[in-house]
């Protein structure tokens, strides 16, 4: 591929990625905290009980950081942080019925606001677009 095309994909990329995020955050009200609050929700929930520092390598941010975010939602009781028995110094996360409530809730009015952008795109346009990212993130993963 050109170097020409590739930037135009990355610029793109990055332009796509702004716009939905500034959709998103229109209102700055997606049912709780914030979009960054909400991922670390969606990674908790899907990795099941994962360590504190993985979420913080998730998000590529530092440990005292992803703290800063973390507690608001530990003292809303949408999560619960899990010691180890036997080291104390292992914490885990776990989503609570509360947290996942805010999650379905937050994913319901992002999906308001920037549903209709993909209501424009057909089913083809969107099982490609799909399997696209999926399989970018596949390639990055490896990498």
């Amino acid at each position: 591929m050109p170097k020409s095309d590739v930037t135009k994909l990355i610029s793109s990329l990055m332009n796509t990625q702004r716009l939905i995020g500034d959709k998103i955050r229109r209102d700055e009200d997606v049912g709780f905290f914030s979009i960054t609050q909400l991922e670390i929700l969606r990674y908790i929930d899907v990795e099941r009980q994962p360590l504190m520092r993985e979420v913080a390598e998730y998000l590529k941010v530092t440990p005292p950081s992803v703290t800063f975010l973390i507690d608001p939602l530990v003292r809303a009781g949408k999560l619960r942080r899990l010691s180890d028995k036997k080291d104390r110094r292992i914490v885990r996360l776990a989503i609570t019925a509360k947290g996942k409530r805010a999650l379905n809730e937050g994913f319901k009015k992002i999906k308001g606001r920037v549903g209709g952008v993909f209501e424009k795109l057909n089913k083809k346009e969107i099982n490609s677009l799909i399997k696209i990212h999926q399989k970018i993130a596949v390639i990055l993963k490896n990498k």
